[in-house]
Formats: structure tokens, C-alpha cells, sequence
């Protein structure tokens, strides 16, 4: 006796593709991609309309009909198009780089480009004639068709043209966003998120061809695996939400955050003139001792003011409980990264300026200011640590060492301002003078105040 599937395995299979759409809708919305704001509304919506594909094809179990069939088509064909159309801006956001608040419009880079501007217009103008040709023309017949569960139903046959038409679509597709995903990929030195930018034109090329088949060329013969097709778009756009939060987490997370507000701030001097220190802070790599007996907070809370005014954003590396995490947390331009024993990677939190790391951590530190350089290349950075000496306590002195060694090559450019903490009286003399070997810039905090000891007269010079 043959096996029989049950009648039910068609719109089972499609409330699975409900089900996986809704949660990668989820996934996608819940993304704090301030750097790609418009990123992550486009591509929810894309999750929205594919929703209604799938809801129109599942109601065509239960109201199979030629009149429906139209409905269904018309339907779901508009809202493959206007995913294509999303898509494209989707592209367009990586491409033109949103500005870091995610209220930048990817259009107002692409206006800047009159030859982008031209290709988008024709791109634009050739799906608005593919929907008016099927609005106005209806290529397409409806025909009972038999499904993979042996139901014979009412479906779509388009014309062999109008599919033709399509797949043009999705050669342009192929050709001009995929395209401008790769560009964009080039612009990061990070293989993360290269990688990530790399295979998103791949996987949504993918949605498409298998739209193609199942939804046109498939069909055309009398095969009708429709929901095996949608099963499959939905599973690849699963995919993707995950590959688009590994590329905005890059962003939110290490983009610099410099608001309007601190960079027409007037430039404040606080720190540098009680210190003494003349030049600037730009190319120096700094070692701050302060005493536990002062308020050194308010020494770090003087820098971050000033590297800010002066157009840099601030990275603050500090604990919960320190008196810096206090001073500089909630400022604009400052993204705080608190370090805890509850996470082994970076992982955002609530407050979109902060962000969780690991405690005595080396490699992942190390990561994470590697990441904030080359994720803004050419920006003025301010980095803080706090501190030198909990890592001396729970590393030792070597390790320590071989991490600030490590940190000094990564932040050793010519746009960072680095200051490193080290507790005035509470190592060795050897431990403080290796310390202090790594350092071209050497301060101290205590009840005298504030004054540099070394290498205050100009900035190192920079290659």
C-alpha cells in the first residue's frame, strides 16, 4: 500500500513558516542597532509582508477559488516586490552609512551620488511597471492543482513572460544591492562582520531564485510545492536575522556615540591645564596614579569632558561599583563598558551606552578595543581603563603586563587618547616602574592634586 500524506501537512507546514517568520521578525526588531535604525525597521517590515505571502497562501487552503486565486495573487506578488523594494534600502543603509543616532535616512547618502541615484530610480521604476503589469494585464491563469499532500487545489500559473520578467528583477537584485553589500564589506577590517555583510546578498539572492521556482517555474508544469518554498525562504530569513545581528551588534557596540550636543560643546581644558600638560592629548598613551584618598573620579571625569568638546567620543572600561563608573556614565558621547563575571562575551544591556564584558579578560578586552578602533577609522577616540591594578590583583603582574604591551599596539594611533588607572601606593616599586615603561604620559592624583610627571611638554609623534 502506497504511503499517504495527511491532508493537513500543507497548512501544518505553513503555520511552521508562520511560526519561524514571527520569530525572526522578533529577533530583527529587538535589535538596538542605534548605527542602522533604519536597517532593522526595513527589515521587520520585510518579515511583515512575507508574513502576509504565507497568511494569504494558507487561507487558499480553505478558500480555494478562481476568485480567490486573483486576490492571492496580487496580494502576495505585491508583497514580494515590495520586500525586493525594502531589501534594496536595506542595502542602501550599509552602503551610505547611517549616521551613529539611526535617524539618518539611507537616501540622503544615495541623493548624493547622482549615478546611485540613477540606478536606484531605474531599479525603482522597473518594479513599479512589473506590479502595474500584473495589476493591469493579470498574466495569469488559475488551475486546479494537485499540492505534495495530494489535496487539489485552485493555484497561480503565470504566464511564462510575467516569470521572465521576475526573474530580471532578481538579476538586478543580484547585480546592484548584493553589490553594494560587498562594497560595504570592504570598509571593515573586522572578518566578522565582513563575513556577515558577505553572505546576507547570498542568502536573500537565495529567497528569490527559490521564489522563482516553487512560485513560477514549478508551477507552470503543475507542481505545486509552494509551502515547501515559503518553509525555506522563512528558514534562510531566519538566517539572516541572525547574520544582520552579528553586524549591527558591531556597530551599536563599538561605533563611536559622539552627540550634537558635546560636539558644539565649547572646548573645556579642566584636565589638561591643572595637569600642566601642553599639546593635547591626541597620540598619547597616559598612565594616571591616583590616590584612593581623592576624588580621582573627578580627574576622569575633567578628561572625558575635554577629549568630548573636542570632538572625540569617550570608551570608558570600569566596574559597577567605581567611583568613575558613577562620574562618567549617562554623559553624552561616552559608551561605558562594565566589566562582569556573568558574561564571557560583550552583550548589550538596557541602556543603549552601555555594555556588559568580561571581568580579567584579556583576549576579549583586547578584542573589544581592537574593535572600537577599527570600527571607527579615523574618528578621535578617548579610551579609559579603570583599572591596571584589579588586573595586576587577579592576573598577576606578568599578565598584566603582557595585556597593557598588547592594549598600548591597538591604541597607539595618532586620532586615541589613552588613560590608564594604576591605584597610587598599592603595588611594588618593580611592579609600578614596568607599568610605567609602557606609558609615554605619566600622571598623579593625590592631596596635592593633579600634575603630570612625564612627557608632558608636547604628544608623541605618531605613525
Amino acid at each position: 500500500m502506497a504511503f499517504e500524506f495527511s491532508p493537513d501537512l500543507v497548512p501544518a507546514i505553513q503555520l511552521a513558516t508562520m511560526a519561524i517568520t514571527m520569530v525572526s521578525a522578533y529577533f530583527v526588531s529587538r535589535q538596538q542597532a542605534r548605527t542602522y535604525g533604519n536597517t532593522r525597521n526595513f527589515l521587520t517590515l520585510v518579515h511583515v509582508f512575507f508574513l502576509g505571502v504565507v497568511v494569504l497562501e494558507f487561507l487558499r487552503n480553505y478558500l480555494s477559488s478562481p476568485a480567490y486565486v486573483s486576490i492571492y495573487t496580487d496580494g502576495a506578488t505585491t508583497f514580494i516586490l515590495a520586500d525586493v523594494v525594502l531589501l534594496t534600502l536595506v542595502a542602501a543603509s550599509f552602503f551610505y552609512r547611517e549616521s551613529a543616532s539611526g535617524g539618518g535616512s539611507p537616501l540622503r547618502g544615495l541623493l548624493k551620488k547622482k549615478l546611485h541615484t540613477l540606478a536606484f530610480a531605474a531599479f525603482m521604476a522597473y518594479i513599479a511597471f512589473v506590479e502595474a503589469y500584473l495589476i493591469l494585464e493579470m498574466p495569469f491563469t488559475s488551475a486546479q492543482i494537485t499540492n505534495i499532500a495530494g489535496v487539489t487545489l485552485y493555484d497561480t500559473v503565470f504566464d511564462p513572460t510575467y516569470v521572465d520578467m521576475l526573474f530580471v528583477v532578481l538579476l538586478i537584485f543580484i547585480v546592484y544591492p548584493s553589490m553594494q553589500l560587498v562594497l560595504s564589506s570592504r570598509r571593515t577590517s573586522d572578518k566578522g562582520v565582513r563575513r556577515a555583510l558577505l553572505i546576507l546578498p547570498v542568502c536573500w539572492s537565495a529567497i528569490g531564485l527559490e521564489f522563482l521556482v516553487f512560485n513560477g517555474y514549478l508551477l507552470i508544469v503543475g507542481i505545486d510545492a509552494s509551502s515547501i518554498g515559503y518553509l525555506i525562504g522563512a528558514s534562510v530569513f531566519l538566517i539572516t536575522a541572525r547574520i544582520f545581528r552579528q553586524a549591527t551588534t558591531f556597530a551599536t557596540l563599538f561605533a563611536t556615540t559622539t552627540s550634537a550636543a558635546a560636539m558644539s560643546a565649547p572646548k573645556a581644558t579642566g584636565f589638561s591645564s591643572r595637569a600642566g600638560l601642553q599639546g593635547g592629548f591626541e597620540g598619547r598613551l597616559m598612565l594616571l596614579e591616583a590616590s584612593s584618598m581623592t576624588n580621582y573620579e573627578d580627574s576622569v571625569s575633567d578628561f572625558v569632558t575635554e577629549t568630548t568638546a573636542a570632538g572625540s567620543s569617550a570608551f570608558v572600561f570600569t566596574s559597577k561599583g567605581s567611583p568613575v563608573y558613577s562620574a562618567v556614565t549617562k554623559r553624552p558621547g561616552v559608551r561605558v563598558y562594565v566589566f562582569s563575571a556573568s558574561v564571557s562575551y560583550p552583550k548589550e544591556t538596557e541602556n543603549p551606552d552601555e555594555v556588559l564584558v568580561p571581568a580579567a579578560d584579556p583576549p576579549i578586552l583586547l578584542d573589544v578595543m581592537n574593535k572600537v578602533v577599527t570600527i571607527n577609522p579615523g574618528a578621535k577616540l578617548a579610551i579609559v581603563f579603570d583599572s591596571l591594578s584589579d588586573l595586576v590583583l587577579s592576573l598577576g603582574v606578568q599578565e598584566a603586563y603582557k595585556f597593557v604591551r598588547q592594549a598600548s599596539g591597538i591604541l597607539n594611533r595618532g586620532n586615541v587618547s589613552s588613560l590608564f588607572l594604576l591605584t597610587l601606593g598599592a603595588h611594588e616599586e618593580q611592579t609600578v616602574s614596568l607599568m610605567k615603561s609602557l606609558f609615554s604620559t605619566h600622571f598623579v592624583v593625590d592631596t596635592a592634586g593633579l600634575r603630570v610627571t612625564r612627557g608632558g611638554e608636547k604628544p608623541p609623534s605618531v605613525g
